[in-house]
């Protein structure tokens, strides 16, 4: 009976010490909000934000139609990239879909690299004002 239970212990001590730190490390994040504007106040439709923080993952958000976006970033400061979407195809053979495609302004694709984009936010836990990305 004695050994039995030095037994359940030693197990339990054990099997709590593996335990102990086994897990995936939570890396504390914040909710970043804003919207992307060229200068004049132009919006563009069909971007996607992409922050790079100093630690923790990469995030990509598609912003909506009106530019606005919401992502959960990695706390800290984080480089930013805005990159354009694809031109989705379609099947479609209506007159509306075959007509040609109305002109979409374009960005500087040098926004689309965290290197040369110049785009940065600091990544806090609670927000203080919307994040305001100017593209050209």
């Amino acid at each position: 009976m004695h050994k039995l239970m030095s037994a359940t212990v030693l197990l339990t001590v054990a099997l709590s010490i593996v335990g102990c730190g086994g897990g995936a490390k939570v890396i504390p994040s914040g909710k970043v909000s804003g919207e992307i504007k060229t200068m004049n106040g132009q919006v563009f439709d069909g971007l996607t934000v992409v922050f790079y923080p100093k630690t923790g993952p990469t995030v990509a958000v598609k912003a909506d139609p009106t530019g606005k976006f919401t992502a959960n970033v990695s706390l800290g400061e984080a480089r930013v990239a805005v990159v354009s979407q694809a031109a989705a195809t379609t099947t479609d053979t209506s007159p509306s879909a075959i007509a040609p495609p109305k002109e979409k302004p374009t960005i500087n694709p040098r926004f689309f690299s965290p290197e040369s984009s110049g785009l940065t936010v600091k990544v806090e836990k609670e927000q203080k004002e919307k994040v305001v990305l100017i593209v050209e």
